[in-house]
């Protein structure tokens, strides 16, 4: 199953660009967008078909996350390459420069196996669009302070601080070009340092997936297993965890407390 794909030419509607068999509407809305109400699966729909990107070969996702007042939100996300093709698409897209960093700042909560100490304090990413032939210059930048999300969420910032930061420049940079194809669309690096996203089910071992996390989750485990019920649902605050896997959590911790009981 496939979504038909049409060759945009520059003077049909992009809403042309992408259409869904009913299948395919069933799919997404039991899947992809199952916690959506029917105005906010219209509205991923609309930008999936605006943006001509496919949402079940994961080109454009649908989130939803709870404010700091507890207000259930929705947001639609994409990466820097879907940024890239839409740019790509118009016909008037010019490439873009490398990076420009200026500035270090001291990481401060590297875990255990985090090699490097110190990240850019800002990106600047310039990109090239065509205007009635004419090449202009759309430049922006990113400060670490403002999107680094930290803690297990950062792992990847941490391990390529670089790179993390420059992707958020350019998709700045790439909305100033083509406001009009990208408005209200934000990339993954952007938003990971949102609120928690509901219903986004990760394994276990994911919600503590640098290797210095996991130490300590399990060192937790190990010094007081009876805690478990108070890990997990410290865990809950920040990620949905299902049956399955908080039971992994309590098998682990029986694990360590018949061990404590063998050993005394």
């Amino acid at each position: 199953m496939s979504s038909k794909l049409t060759k945009f030419d520059g003077k049909q509607s992009r809403n042309e660009l992408i259409t869904f068999t009913q299948d395919q509407l069933d799919l997404i809305k039991s899947t992809i967008a199952k916690d959506a109400t029917n105005d906010e699966l219209q509205l991923f729909l609309y930008q999936c078909k605006r943006s001509g990107l496919d949402p079940i070969v994961k080109q454009i996702y649908f989130q939803k996350y709870k404010s700091k007042n507890g207000q259930s939100n929705m947001t639609i996300i994409t990466g820097i390459d879907g940024y890239r093709l839409i740019a790509d698409r118009s016909n008037a897209y010019g490439g873009s420069h490398e990076p420009i960093y200026d500035g270090e700042i001291k990481i401060t909560d590297r875990g255990a196996y985090d090699l490097i100490e110190k990240a850019p304090r800002k990106a600047t990413v310039t990109v090239v669009k065509f205007v009635d032939g004419v090449k202009c210059k759309f430049t922006a930048s990113a400060f670490w302070e403002e999107y680094y999300p930290g803690g297990t969420k950062g792992h990847m910032w941490r391990k390529f601080p670089y790179t993390m930061l420059a992707k958020c420049a350019e998709s700045q940079a790439l909305r100033k070009a083509f406001p009009n194809d990208l408005s209200g669309l934000y990339t993954t690096e952007e938003m990971e340092q949102a609120p928690r996203v509901e219903n986004v089910t990760l394994p276990t071992e994911l919600l503590v997936y640098d290797d210095a996390s996991k130490e300590r989750a399990i060192k937790r485990l190990m010094e007081n297993p009876s805690n478990v019920e108070n890990l997990i649902e410290k865990i809950k605050q920040n990620y949905e965890l299902s049956d399955e896997e908080a039971n992994k959590l309590r098998g682990t911790a029986n694990m360590y407390a018949n061990k404590q009981s063998t050993e005394v």
